[in-house]
């Protein structure tokens, strides 16, 4: 077998996407059949048809939506009425700043950022991440959004280039929300603005544009 020429050392950019939503809804329906992979799979499907169909969305409003669509599905299989508890889609929307972190994760970043720029491009929000973004950077699990870990109101700069915060211990050169791409993924734009403002403002070279080409000829996104 022929040795692999593509190294972590050949790359002077990682990107990461940072979430994986994970859905408490099944302990409401103790009846279901449903598996923890089935309701994963059911409701990234119903995420990525709201974020194609209505594209101006937060990704707040998208998780709220997408719970009110799950929860109506299952009572229609297992004959729950349903009841009047919005309330639970916007607790469940406005959860993100509650999601944990992986213990390692915090030390892992900041020994990438050595040798790395290190890039988030992410279907959230910018309020929802700031939290997220304050505990990868602290290693702090209880940590918060603060100024610090906020995008910054009025930005100086054209988007978030986290580390020129002073006093920021972020580990990351560029932070890209929905709000910055105008495209949830896995549509093409937002890659591809992504790709743009790299070669710009971190790399100020051409090296980009053979993975321009790759991102362009690849079957795996959609527009």
């Amino acid at each position: 077998m022929a040795e692999s020429t593509s190294k972590l050392t050949n790359f002077k950019i990682l990107v990461f996407n940072v979430y994986r939503t994970l859905m408490p809804l099944l302990s409401r329906y103790p009846s279901a059949k449903w598996s923890c992979a089935d309701i994963l799979k059911e409701f990234e499907s119903v995420e990525k048809e709201i974020q194609i169909v209505q594209l101006d969305l937060l990704y707040t409003d998208v998780l709220a939506k997408a719970h009110e669509v799950l929860e109506k599905h299952l009572d229609n299989l297992y004959g729950k009425p349903i009841p009047d508890i919005s309330d639970v889609y916007v607790v469940f929307s406005n959860s993100i700043k509650n999601w944990f972190i992986f213990s390692d994760s915090s030390e892992a970043l900041h020994n990438l950022a050595k040798y790395y720029k290190l890039v988030v491009l992410s279907n959230v929000d910018h309020t929802s991440f700031a939290h997220t973004h304050a505990k990868l950077s602290t290693g702090d699990p209880s940590a918060v959004s603060s100024p610090l870990y906020a995008c910054p109101e009025p930005n100086p700069n054209d988007y978030w280039f986290s580390q020129k915060t002073e006093g920021s211990q972020s580990s990351f050169s560029l932070i890209l929300m929905v709000q910055d791409v105008h495209s949830y993924k896995p549509a093409l734009p937002g890659f591809l603005t992504a790709l743009d403002i790299i070669q710009k403002d971190l790399l100020d070279t051409s090296t980009l544009k053979d993975m321009k080409e790759k991102v362009l000829s690849s079957t795996e996104f959609v527009s």
